[in-house]
């Protein structure tokens, strides 16, 4: 069963990339893959949405915006919420960027995705982020809140890809309706 899922949310995740622009400001796009008690969540976005700039950073400014940014992920529940019955806790966090420093993810309690995650193109650098919850309770998980338009202004639209053992949806998702619904209709 976790093979089929995860190839099955491979598949997904490689036909909303192909369909999708591969970088567009103030759009991300966030996979999620339910598999028994494992909540997986990846992201992925230009590095203007979350700091504003795209390159290395330049200035102490810069560097403070990094750091928050990494801070944020270090701290997934606050940009996630899956629902509370499901007692969802942090099991991992690996962030993946050209622009920050390995020394800066340690500080922050979060490890480095494989180099091969990383994607840069003439001057346009993403984050790629990959989180997982463990769910004690999964058959609670109804919906998953996705906080990330709070944590950075400058996300305007989420472009979500949704795989359970019982369904498979896309998403799109914005400040004022920034919620996946597991069940029912997306």
């Amino acid at each position: 069963m976790r093979r089929m899922l995860a190839a099955t949310a491979f598949a997904l995740a490689a036909t909303s990339a192909a369909a999708a622009p591969p970088h567009v400001h103030g759009v991300a796009t966030v996979d999620v893959a339910l598999d028994g008690r494992r909540l997986e969540i990846d992201v992925d976005s230009p590095l203007d949405n979350l700091v504003g700039f795209e390159h290395a950073p330049r200035s102490g400014k810069e560097r403070e915006a990094i750091d928050r940014m990494v801070a944020s992920f270090g701290r997934p529940e606050t940009l996630f919420a899956p629902t509370a019955a499901a007692a969802c806790a942090v099991k991992s966090v690996q962030l993946a960027s050209p622009v920050i420093d390995a020394s800066l993810l340690a500080a922050h309690g979060v490890t480095a995705l494989p180099p091969a995650q990383l994607h840069e193109e003439a001057g346009h650098a993403d984050l790629d982020a990959a989180i997982v919850f463990d769910c004690a309770r999964p058959e609670s998980l109804e919906r998953l809140e996705v906080r990330m338009f709070a944590a950075f202004a400058r996300v305007v639209r989420i472009d979500a890809q949704v795989v359970t053992s019982e369904r498979q949806f896309a998403a799109r998702l914005t400040a004022s309706a920034n919620a996946i619904a597991f069940r029912g209709s997306p």
